[in-house]
């Protein structure tokens, strides 16, 4: 358990989506600070973060939606700041100049960087009149979280049986030419289904062997009479508890017949 990482100081990508930006209700759209400092507030639609991912994994998965709501703005420009207790999340600055901008989604996604672990801290959203936040202003919230790095899966790909490595590896897996008949298989700790793989009468098959337990898949690829080159490819869909996710990379092998 790691509680509030301290000094690692690795930053998790925060992207931030404005509702709207500039214009309208009755903002400035420049400088200057709030006129009611001390009644403004932020509010959260959630009171609490809790996420997993596994180390390494890419793309958009999970991500955490916040809506915050800047309450009591009435006019200037005033910079919202996020700051984090356990620096998993990176600091980031968003601007308030008008009415129609003190609402806004925030969209939080784990940093798969860290190593295996579970995570804890708290995000303090303050109020600054300046974009260095320098000085700070109004009344802030606190959101707590919990995020759950699990290790890199496992489901290992197996041509001829030869291994041609992990569908949650680094890159896609060429598992060469093969000819019709060739045994294509793959093993994981942890259960999963094939997604997507050459299936149907009449063209490149993959027909799996009925003997096949979870975490265990083989089969064999036929090739109709008359049908030309062709690549298969394999995905797989894992769920092992903690972690339920499209594998990374495919398999593809080029049938030669």
């Amino acid at each position: 358990m790691n509680a509030g990482w301290g000094g690692r100081g690795v930053g998790i990508a925060l992207l931030v989506l404005l509702a709207s930006c500039g214009g309208g209700g009755g903002g400035d759209g420049g400088g200057g600070s709030a006129a009611a400092t001390s009644s403004m507030k932020v509010a959260l639609d959630t009171a609490y973060i809790q996420d997993t991912a596994y180390h390494g994994q890419t793309g958009t998965f999970n991500i955490q939606n916040v809506e915050v709501y800047v309450q009591g703005y009435t006019s200037g420009t005033v910079y919202v700041e996020t700051v984090d207790s356990g620096n998993v999340f990176a600091t980031q600055h968003f601007v308030v100049n008008s009415q129609s901008a003190t609402r806004f989604p925030v969209l939080f996604l784990p940093n798969t960087t860290l190593p295996a672990d579970t995570y804890t801290g708290n995000l303090q959203f303050v109020f600054c009149s300046d974009s260095a936040c320098s000085s700070r202003l109004g009344t802030g919230a606190t959101l707590p979280y919990s995020v759950g790095i699990a290790p890199t899966p496992q489901i290992e790909a197996y041509v001829n049986g030869v291994d041609v490595g992990n569908l949650f590896g680094t890159s896609d897996i060429d598992g060469g030419t093969v000819a019709a008949g060739s045994v294509i298989e793959f093993k994981s700790p942890d259960q999963f289904l094939l997604t997507n793989y050459p299936m149907g009468a009449g063209q490149v098959d993959f027909v799996i062997d009925p003997a096949s337990v979870a975490g265990d898949t083989k089969g064999t690829l036929t090739v109709p009479s008359g049908t030309t080159n062709f690549d298969a490819t394999f995905t797989a869909f894992l769920n092992a508890g903690l972690i339920d996710h499209q594998s990374s990379h495919n398999l593809t092998v080029h049938v030669a017949h």
